[in-house]
């Protein structure tokens, strides 16, 4: 009987965008059936063996609490219906499952096997396979075109790269990619086309990850069966080529230059971001990166955290096109000029284009001004923790697969210059890249695209190098005291 020696664990995510770890791992008497049975189903689907194999023992279970549960064990399988012979063949694999239990989601992310040595000798070193193959670095061409080296995640081998790419490809994943997001087709004709866009996708997913230079994580997120036009027509929205309102930018003493401030700092610990909100299949992010911009500077500034109506500005604001596009610059302009925002209790978000009905007697907030940031990232963190949140445009090219992680894709594959999406930066923080022992600044991000996307609703960019164009236009309003 063939013997094989599987460690699995999981795959430690991040505490709401914080990157600490909440408790240490709890030693227990069992494991939980559907953990196992996940780990064995994907195992198999990429296991060549004619022969299914069984658990025949699971050992060393323990749980650890985190943003959900890793849970770490051993099983030993053995194949079925083998030949019994001396000296059988032992293999050793690490695995890493990531589990998101309240997306209901699990991944087998990583794969480490050693070569097949005798029992006894489980020590054996031998080739491995890694999904992806975290190490050393490679070589790529700059935008200006000579060769760079540069720390980052190496490109798989060319066999495990098909390997990988097959298991993404496969309409496995696609049946559980449509079954997780719940998603219903009209058609067979439909169904097929989807399944075409979404193994195209799979390649973007691939070479995003392959490619990844710090802890970014991609799969098939919800938007994984849309072509690129269609993200972008429906759930994108910022448009640099509208004519824009040109407001003053602070003077560098009102940036606090002198200051110290913390190492991490996130403004939903201080009761001034509202929950994640979903724009749904309308391209009204720059509303809802205005609208948050201001509610937390009223909080800050007026001492109540109101959710405000991004419907009003998608209805009410001439200077932008609704779900067809805006500008946070315009948007503050066309709330002056309403005299201020109503609550989202009363005029409620429809995620489509209607005939305004903005009601001045009901507005909740008003603001006296905005202004333009600098693009200096350092003067940007001093920025938010000494006034709020703030409205930016970022090129969301790796968000549509974006799962977790501190995410820097490379420049040529997000590029600073092409902003089409309005997000909201709610704090900053360190974080580390264990394997190379390097720190990793990020920003953290409040989206517009439910809780189920990204780190419950919250994205986690690279900070320091304008990473997707994350400071290229960062705006505020002023709301006096």
């Amino acid at each position: 009987m063939k013997w094989i020696l599987i460690c699995v664990c999981a795959l430690i995510p991040w505490v709401m965008g914080t990157g600490v770890l909440v408790g240490g791992p709890t030693d227990q008497k069992e494991l939980d059936p559907d953990i196992l049975k996940f780990a064995l189903q994907e195992l198999a689907s990429g296991d060549n063996s004619l022969y299914h194999k069984k658990a025949v023992k699971v050992s060393n279970v323990s749980t650890q609490v985190v943003a959900g549960t890793n849970y770490r064990f051993t099983v030993h399988l053995a194949d079925t219906d083998c030949l019994k012979s001396s000296g059988a063949s032992v293999k050793e694999c690490r695995l890493t499952v990531w589990s998101k239990p309240w997306l209901e989601f699990l991944e087998l992310t990583h794969v480490d096997c050693d070569d097949g040595v005798s029992e006894g000798d489980t020590q054996g070193k031998g080739a491995s396979t890694e999904l992806p193959a975290i190490e050393s670095s490679i070589l790529v061409r700059n935008q200006q075109g000579p060769e760079v080296t540069s720390g980052m995640n190496e490109l798989l081998p060319r066999e495990a790269s098909i390997l990988s790419l097959q298991r993404l490809q496969s309409y496995n994943h696609f049946k559980s990619f449509v079954i997780r997001h719940k998603k219903q087709y009209s058609s067979l004709a439909e169904l097929k086309l989807r399944f075409r866009i979404f193994r195209q996708n799979m390649k973007k997913v691939q070479f995003l990850t392959e490619t990844e230079q710090a802890t970014g994580k991609y799969g098939a997120s919800q938007f994984s069966d849309l072509t690129a036009q269609e993200f972008k027509t429906n759930y994108l929205g910022l448009k640099p080529e509208f004519q824009s309102i040109h407001w003053a930018s602070p003077e560098e003493d009102q940036y606090s230059n002198n200051s110290e401030i913390p190492l991490k700092f996130d403004w939903r610990e201080h009761g001034a971001v509202t929950p994640v909100k979903n724009q749904g299949a309308c391209g009204s992010c720059w509303a809802f990166s205005v609208t948050g911009n201001i509610e937390g500077q009223w909080a800050i500034n007026r001492g109540k955290l109101i959710p405000l109506s991004e419907q009003e500005l998608v209805d009410c604001d001439r200077l932008d096109n609704g779900c067809n596009g805006g500008l946070p610059s315009n948007a503050y302009q066309a709330i002056m000029k309403l005299g201020g925002l109503e609550t989202e209790t009363d005029y409620k978000y429809d995620a489509v284009d209607k005939k305004c009905s903005f009601k001045r007697t009901k507005v909740r907030v008003t603001i006296d001004s905005a202004v333009n940031l600098t693009t200096d990232e350092d003067l940007l963190a001093k920025w938010l923790v000494h006034n709020g949140p703030i409205s930016i445009g970022i090129n969301a090219n790796a968000m549509q697969f974006y799962m977790g992680g501190v995410s820097h894709p490379w420049s040529f594959l997000c590029n600073k210059a092409n902003l089409d999406h309005g997000v909201l930066i709610v704090g900053y923080g360190m974080d580390e890249f264990k394997l190379f022992k390097e720190k990793l600044p990020y920003w953290t991000i409040k989206n517009s695209w439910g809780t189920s996307w990204g780190e419950q609703g919250y994205y986690r960019v690279f900070r320091g190098d304008s990473t997707c164009g994350v400071n290229q236009m960062a705006t505020s309003a002023i709301v006096k005291n």
